[in-house]
């Protein structure tokens, strides 16, 4: 199974809204469920270090769908690796799950120094670059078979669309409330 994550920040920063999608495999254009935690405590914005914003936000969600799915791989929207080899979001996020699932990145806009494969989907000449814990090759090809005909995957957007609070999660999505054990079921 694969998971895909994003996180939307309020206007103030007074709390993040983190959307999680599982899917069955890459081509798939249907979510095995769908997932949105509340965090009421965000880390302000520091250059360099987004994943020390990020990080608490995603971990909450992907514990959780860790706790109902077998899941191999996470894609998020950012680099694995930045610049020289430093860790990206996507390096601290497989390092803090002990290097056992592989982490996706697919980022909308190019990062200076990257280690990415930029691929192109369906009209769009603008590209997504693509990165990985493992083969960045292989996960590019993987991106690139993904549902959708326009530049960012079908479950790729409904993901920000979770985030955004600009879709409900399906009927049988859970919210889990991620400063606490409370799972609230989506009626």
């Amino acid at each position: 199974m694969i998971l895909a994550v994003d996180v939307q920040y309020a206007p103030q920063d007074e709390w993040a809204r983190t959307g999680g999608i599982v899917f069955k495999s890459w081509d798939a254009s249907e979510a095995a469920a769908e997932f949105v935690t509340i965090l009421d405590e965000v880390s302000p914005y520091e250059s360099g270090a987004f994943y020390k914003r990020e990080l608490p936000c995603l971990l909450p969600l992907i514990e959780h769908a860790l706790s109902r799915f077998s899941i191999e791989t996470i894609v998020v929207d950012s680099f694995v690796t930045l610049a020289r080899g430093a860790p990206g979001l996507g390096q601290h996020l497989h390092t803090q799950l002990g290097r056992e699932i592989e982490v996706v990145g697919v980022a909308k806009n190019g990062f200076e120094g990257a280690t990415a494969t930029q691929i192109t989907r369906g009209i769009s000449r603008k590209p997504l670059w693509v990165s990985s814990t493992h083969d960045h090759t292989a996960a590019a090809a993987c991106v690139a078979s993904m549902a959708g005909d326009s530049r960012i995957p079908l479950l790729l957007k409904r993901t920000d669309a979770l985030a955004r609070a600009t879709v409900s999660p399906i009927d049988s999505a859970i919210e889990v409330a991620a400063d606490s054990e409370t799972r609230i079921p989506k009626l």
